[in-house]
């Protein structure tokens, strides 16, 4: 693994300002939190309270949310397929209601990966959807944990508008000469060493129970059969070891792994999870 990565950010004042009855409709929807944390993630469009302006970076977000633009530039130099493993890429309309032909929005697929810092970090709970509310300080000692980084070339940073690509992503887009792009190295440790993995740690697992109660529910609903709630340590263990590392086609992959580790728990065989993978994913 290096021993650094890099994150691209907005390093302007001027983020595009976002229309204001959009970001209530996305509150009133239970989409987004008054933390601006996104509790439903799925594409989402932005609608702005001003045009498009040249004054914008290539990489920011619509204030007042979580919901990141970037230019459709970057996109091309890195890639949409590597956007498209860890984004859901919406659509950014201006106050006039008209296509961007230049911005798509970005929600994160996976979690975002939490940027530390030392003990005067900041952290606390959000009381009314329970995310981490994370700052990393002192500022410019900031840095990455290694056993939380997925295995992708990019993907979303708790910072808004933060996206953390490897060398030579960030190589390729420096060496374009894009302006208005904010890089900060990123060191990679072993540890924290700011006394908040109890936090982080059960946020993470949290979201990750959530995310497989969600899987077994699908395997129920499927073939009406009965699924104990109760799952193992090592079921847990494998789920976390390739919730990050499989997106694409994620649940289907991770049905079949647990259930092959969880049979009597499941009362499925692998050959009919392997026959649920089919239906569900025909090629």
């Amino acid at each position: 693994m290096q021993n650094f990565l890099y994150q691209l950010s907005d390093p302007t004042q001027n983020v595009p300002e976002a229309d204001f009855k959009w970001i209530a409709s996305l509150k009133e929807q239970d989409i987004m939190c008054d933390c601006l944390n996104i509790k439903r993630r799925s594409a989402i469009d932005v609608y702005l309270n001003e045009k498009i302006k040249k004054s914008f970076a290539p990489i920011t977000f619509a204030d007042g949310t979580r919901v990141g633009m970037v230019k459709k530039d970057i996109i091309s130099i890195i890639g949409l397929s590597l956007f498209e493993k860890v984004y859901f890429i919406g659509k950014v309309y201006d106050i006039n209601h008209n296509l961007s032909e230049d911005y798509v929005s970005l929600v994160p697929k996976i979690n975002p990966v939490y940027i530390r810092g030392g003990k005067e970090s900041t952290c606390s709970i959000c009381d009314k959807c329970g995310v981490v509310l994370y700052f990393p300080l002192p500022l410019g000692q900031e840095y990455l944990v290694k056993n939380q980084i997925p295995n992708y070339v990019l993907f979303p940073s708790n910072f808004i508008s933060g996206i953390i690509v490897n060398e030579d992503i960030y190589k390729t887009v420096k060496q374009s000469e894009i302006k208005k792009i904010g890089y900060q190295k990123l060191p990679i440790k072993e540890n924290a060493i700011d006394g908040y993995d109890q936090y982080l740690h059960k946020y993470l697992r949290d979201i990750s129970l959530s995310n497989l109660a969600k899987i077994l529910n699908k395997l129920k609903s499927l073939k009406k059969k009965e699924t104990n709630e109760y799952i193992s340590n090592q079921a847990f263990e494998i789920y976390l070891k390739y919730e990050n590392l499989l997106t694409e086609k994620q649940d289907f992959i991770l049905l079949k792994l647990i259930a092959m580790n969880e049979g009597k728990e499941f009362q499925l065989s692998e050959k009919e999870v392997s026959e649920l993978l089919l239906e569900l994913n025909p090629k």
